[in-house]
């Protein structure tokens, strides 16, 4: 399978993406993970052309890839825009753990 294609970026200034893990003592524990921009992608599904917008973040290894691909696919939980907080995600954070738990 390619790998979609980036046909535009824009700055992404105050937006973060909101991911959550589950700390030693049991807590769950939300992160912000700040955006370094927007990206529109395309990409091809079984034949068909679609397009879609992913935030995007630095990872440990200094290069950008897609927030959501970033971190733990299963952890990450949505974006957090300028002035928001990301304690908003709590209860979807509390909903992902006992999917997850429930498997």
């Amino acid at each position: 399978m390619a790998e979609a294609t980036a046909l535009q970026i824009i700055p992404a200034t105050g937006w973060s993406a909101v991911t959550w893990h589950r700390a030693n003592d049991g807590t769950i524990v939300l992160e912000a993970w700040p955006l370094v921009c927007w990206a529109l992608y395309e990409d091809d599904l079984d034949g068909s052309l679609f397009r879609y917008v992913a935030g995007q973040v630095a990872t440990g290894d200094g290069l950008v890839g897609e927030a959501e691909k970033a971190v733990a696919r299963e952890h990450f939980l949505g974006y957090i825009g300028p002035g928001e907080d990301k304690d908003m995600w709590a209860q979807a954070a509390y909903d992902a753990a006992a999917r997850l738990e429930a498997r």
